[in-house]
């Protein structure tokens, strides 16, 4: 039977949304940030994308880089427009302002782990990564993460966290796993991001969801 979704936690726990994609929760990211951020890139001719509410901002849509990721999730530039590209707050009469009007939520930033992500997070002191790939790394507020998102859907669909399950595969996904009463990587998760979870079922493309479900979740009393 198929299982009907109540919302999602989105970016990294940043976005939250009921089934009709409704904001239930939202987390800005700092003004200061973002303007250092999206300067930063414009000076430097690199790859950005900045995800919003209701719009998403790319610096450099046609780079490789940017195509391969949103290729990793089987998708195209043409399955997410309208994107428009960042304002230049540089000459924005209150950068401050206009930086906070955007809404940014999360950034994806193509950068390598090491000196490349730290330059990023030097600008950006509100700030931090949650990296689940080489080629490309998350940034959200500080305190922003899963477990949070799991935080706002219990309060806003009034269940106890005592009640949940969570389920993955990338280190992005720890905190929820150990928040959650029964957190579950995934059979090909790291050995890192397995050893946080309460149990291991399959990988994702053998019905590791599916199983896990059953064991946990959809049990029969």
């Amino acid at each position: 039977h198929g299982i009907e979704a109540d919302g999602m936690v989105c970016l990294t726990g940043a976005n939250c949304v009921d089934a009709d994609g409704k904001d239930i929760g939202c987390a800005m990211m700092h003004p200061t940030d973002v303007a250092n951020a999206i300067g930063f890139v414009q000076t430097h001719n690199l790859p950005l994308v900045g995800i919003a509410s209701q719009h998403i901002y790319i610096h450099l849509p046609q780079h490789s880089a940017v195509r391969n990721s949103f290729a990793t999730g089987g998708l195209t530039l043409s399955d997410i427009e309208p994107y428009s590209d960042f304002p230049d707050l540089a000459h924005a009469t209150n950068p401050h302002e206009a930086a906070a009007q955007l809404g940014i939520m999360q950034f994806t930033a193509y950068c390598l782990p090491g000196e490349e992500e730290a330059r990023f997070l030097t600008l950006m002191p509100h700030c931090h990564t949650e990296r689940w790939t080489i080629p490309f790394v998350d940034i959200v507020g500080n305190g922003i993460n899963k477990a949070l998102g799991i935080e706002v859907m219990a309060r806003h669909f009034d269940f106890n966290p005592t009640e949940t399950m969570a389920v993955g595969d990338g280190y992005n996904d720890v905190p929820m796993i150990e928040y959650a009463a029964i957190g579950v990587a995934m059979g090909n998760a790291s050995n890192e991001v397995k050893r946080h979870a309460d149990y291991v079922t399959a990988d994702v493309d053998a019905d590791g969801l599916s199983q896990a479900l059953q064991r946990f979740a959809l049990r029969q009393s």
